[in-house]
């Protein structure tokens, strides 16, 4: 019994630190793979098919083909316990969409992403692209600009039941240190 205690122990250990230096290490690629978007973080970020309005530009751009428009502003994290600022605006008009979304966190490192997209909507598969901008500055450096487009397809099978396909960071471009 002593053994698998220390066993478990020992396990604990090592996951909590690699959890750690994952986390410092990865700070620009969360903030683009991780979305931004409270419903579908929620959701557990399984927005892929069911991508529209102000998720869509980030989720799958293939939902920016949906008929309407919306602005919204998101703001996570709003006591800053862990960053000091992460946030987004969206604005969409189908079928385009432009988001700004940032992270800062508490030592200084910090990530601007604008996004813009497309929507083209057909019988029965839609299909969207975005293009991002990304400007991020980490440990007192220089800053770094790059660049990422994702690809979407959106199959709707039945009037209530779409499958969604994504790409993220189809193309990149001076992002190769993420």
């Amino acid at each position: 019994m002593k053994n698998f205690v220390s066993f478990v122990m020992f396990l604990i250990l090592v996951f909590s630190l690699g959890s750690i230096v994952f986390a410092e290490r990865n700070f620009v690629e969360t903030t683009l793979q991780d979305g931004f978007q409270v419903r579908a973080m929620s959701m557990g970020n399984a927005y892929t098919s069911i991508a529209e309005a102000d998720g869509a530009i980030y989720y799958n751009p293939a939902g920016l083909s949906i008929e309407g428009a919306q602005y919204s502003y998101q703001k996570f994290d709003v006591k800053n316990t862990v960053y000091q600022d992460f946030s987004s605006h969206t604005v969409y008009k189908s079928p385009v969409g432009y988001s700004f979304w940032t992270k800062k966190s508490k030592d200084g490192d910090h990530v601007d992403v604008n996004a813009i997209g497309y929507g083209h909507k057909g019988k029965t598969v839609s299909w969207g692209v975005n293009y991002k901008t990304i400007r991020y500055k980490l440990n007192d450096e220089e800053s770094v600009n790059g660049q990422s487009t994702d690809i979407g397809v959106l199959f709707n099978l039945f009037p209530a039941m779409r499958v969604g396909v994504m790409a993220k960071d189809f193309f990149t471009k001076d992002l190769d240190n993420v």
